[in-house]
């Protein structure tokens, strides 16, 4: 795998919630609080260096990332970690006008292609600051990032544990609302084993009837324990006593078990490369980002925002 490659790849996860624009409630308030509305959206919300930002940037930035903006302005704390975001987005962008960096009309015909983006020129502003930001952060940050096989290997065997598969088993179970009926069915089946399926179609009331009875693939610990304490001990293709549970009066069967093993660093390079490499991301990520504000003097205007801020230690 490519690094270059995986890094863009992250860079457009990270920046590319965008969606079609959509119009918010201002656009449409009644003639009587236009005037209200377009005081508060002219309000200075932050100051980076000399440069001014209102209430609606702030929004036209929410706009040109996200269709549902009403419930975005309706939630607070939402709103007050998205300003947060929004804040070292224009940091980034500051900083980045600095630097010679060229966007072509055809990367922001891909980008917006790849993200199923119609072009209007706001979301073609919007997609040039991204690219801009992206380039920038490829070339300040994470250019010369590389992870080597002894940190693979090391992260392998510090977290054996979580890539070793336990023992599983196929389960099946009829589910009966009276102990009374739950009872008659096993009997049936303990002189009839091979009928288990054909009763779970017609009749359980659990929503696995239309699967024959078919729960899925479990490891221990994954079922309540009053139904593990049985099902673990089941002899494959044997009936199990009635077993009851808030939902009504269970009756399993284990068709198949399948024996743990563990899985091996040649089937999990790769991956373990991409976790490695996201954890190193966001570490000279947030390293550069202290950089950049020591950098450049940022003042927020708390008392002008449209919404309630909620600090993040407060949250």
């Amino acid at each position: 795998m490519r690094l270059k490659t995986f890094i863009l790849i992250s860079l457009i996860l990270l920046f590319s919630h965008c969606t079609s624009p959509d119009t918010d409630s201002d656009n449409q308030a009644p003639p009587q609080l236009e005037s209200d509305a377009a005081k508060i959206n002219n309000k200075i919300i932050a100051v980076l260096d000399e440069h001014e930002i209102t209430n609606s940037d702030f929004k036209n930035y929410l706009r040109s990332k996200y269709s549902d903006l009403k419930s975005i302005l309706d939630n607070n704390n939402l709103s007050s970690r998205l300003f947060d975001s929004f804040i070292e987005h224009s940091i980034l962008l500051k900083s980045s006008r600095n630097e010679n960096i060229t966007i072509t009309e055809q990367e922001i015909m891909d980008y917006s292609g790849k993200n199923h983006l119609q072009l209007n020129d706001n979301t073609k502003r919007s997609i040039t600051d991204i690219i801009r930001i992206e380039k920038f952060l490829y070339k300040k940050v994470y250019n010369n990032l590389s992870i080597s096989k002894y940190e693979i290997q090391k992260y392998y065997n510090q977290n054996r544990k979580d890539f070793s598969r336990k023992q599983r088993i196929e389960l099946f179970q009829i589910l009966l609302s009276s102990k009374e009926e739950a009872i008659k069915i096993r009997g049936e089946l303990l002189n009839n084993p091979s009928a288990f399926e054909n009763l779970a179609k017609s009749k359980s009331i659990s929503q696995e009837s239309v699967k024959n009875g078919y729960m899925g693939s479990f490891e221990k610990g994954d079922l309540p324990k009053e139904m593990e304490s049985v099902v673990n001990y089941l002899p494959v293709n044997q009936i199990s006593r009635v077993v009851e549970s808030q939902f009504g009066f269970h009756i399993f069967k284990v068709s198949e078990r399948k024996r743990g093993r563990q899985k091996y660093l040649k089937d999990l390079s790769e991956d373990i490369e991409k976790i490695i490499f996201n954890k190193k991301m966001i570490y000279e990520f947030t390293r550069y980002m202290k950089i950049l504000r020591k950098n450049i003097k940022v003042t927020i205007n708390y008392d002008n925002f449209f919404f309630d801020y909620q600090d993040l230690k407060g949250a």
